[in-house]
């Protein structure tokens, strides 16, 4: 395996995948990039290394780097033909641009693909079609290609143009024991706690929610406590917004949070009003917790919240709403309370790693 942006959502499937692979027999090998590994990826090496998955570093950025990458990709070679792996699995574009055609060059017979996103933010920024065409180009490879929900797989299939009955669908999954059913806390606390937990990136939609906090038709009611856990290249300019609006008493910023657990125990419920979400982990694991969500209408997270059922879903165009609905829920535990989270049995048929790393196995053998 491969993989260059080791932070995130991305970090925890490649690292749940290779620990469920590992489990059910299967020998491994990633390269890895510790240039943007945020703390969870470098605590679990030692416990990767343990389990006898051969590890490999490489110095790799998102960005285009001609000399950099041909040094990835002499890399990806070199592991290669060390490895002599039956089976090359690529996640995100910087890791499939790089393991693709070492693959290929190397007689992998099995060439899997998984982008998590990667190129498709991309194709609308100034190098978008640079990105495009190597991505078409790099589709002509005798390979399959994992989206990870509805969207994701629907993108792979209209913007690279590649038959439908080679894309599988596989959600992302979690380990259900390591979120346990908790009580929401005590109904008579005054304030509303929200948790806010995504990277500082734009694609999390931080500074798009602020806004929407200043042009709504209500205040944001003096009971609502949002926390935003996370780091990233935006936090300056958030923590600007938020003192600009005067939100310093209802918005905190946490920081970088390795004990997610606790904080889903704590709060009320969870709020992502990302911009595009090729997925959305945190809300798989605030359902499995107890908590509903309020998310936007975008990408793989309509495969999770059900509106009016288990969270709400709110147009992206109308972020103003989530304000008349976060007042609403400190005034109305009870209609909070109304909203019950998915059962267990259906979140592991969905979510769980097991199933995961089962259809994984099946896509490798379908190439």
């Amino acid at each position: 395996m491969m993989l260059e942006g080791t932070t995130g959502g991305i970090r925890k499937h490649v690292v749940d995948l290779l620990l469920g692979l590992q489990a059910r027999g299967h020998a491994l090998c990633l390269i890895y990039s510790p240039r943007r590994a945020d703390e969870t990826f470098r605590q679990s090496l030692p416990t990767l290394a343990a389990r006898g998955i051969e590890l490999r570093s490489v110095e790799l950025d998102n960005a285009l780097h001609p000399l950099e990458d041909a040094r990835g990709f002499f890399a990806a070679v070199g592991a290669i033909r060390a490895f002599r792996p039956d089976v090359a699995h690529a996640h995100g574009a910087k890791a499939g641009f790089l393991l693709r055609p070492a693959a290929w060059m190397c007689g992998v017979r099995t060439i899997v693909y998984n982008p998590h996103g990667g190129s498709f933010h991309k194709f609308s920024q100034r190098l978008g079609g640079v990105y495009l065409l190597a991505e078409r180009l790099l589709s002509l490879f005798r390979q399959t290609y994992i989206g990870v929900s509805h969207h994701g797989r629907q993108q792979i299939i209209d913007a690279l143009r590649v038959p439908p009955e080679h894309v599988h669908l596989i959600h992302n999954g979690i380990d259900l024991a390591e979120y346990p059913r908790a009580e929401r806390p005590a109904g008579a606390r005054d304030d509303l706690i929200v948790l806010y937990p995504a990277l500082f990136l734009d694609n999390k939609g931080h500074l798009e929610f602020l806004d929407a906090i200043e042009r709504a038709p209500a205040r944001l009611s003096r009971r609502v406590r949002i926390w935003l856990a996370g780091e990233g290249p935006l936090g300056p300019a958030i923590a600007q917004r938020i003192k600009a609006l005067r939100l310093d008493g209802s918005v905190t910023m946490l920081g970088f949070v390795t004990d997610i657990v606790s904080l889903f125990k704590q709060c009320d419920l969870v709020l992502l009003p990302s911009r595009n979400e090729v997925f959305g982990y945190v809300a798989v694991e605030a359902l499995a917790i107890g908590r509903p969500v309020i998310a936007t209408d975008v990408g793989g997270l309509r495969d999770i919240v059900q509106d009016g059922v288990n969270g709400r879903v709110v147009p992206l165009e109308r972020l103003e709403q989530i304000v008349e609905i976060l007042n609403h829920y400190a005034e109305d535990r009870a209609a909070l309370a109304a909203l019950a989270p998915d059962g267990r049995d259906r979140l592991a048929a969905l979510f769980g790693t097991q199933a995961m790393v089962e259809k994984t196995e099946r896509a490798y053998g379908a190439v």
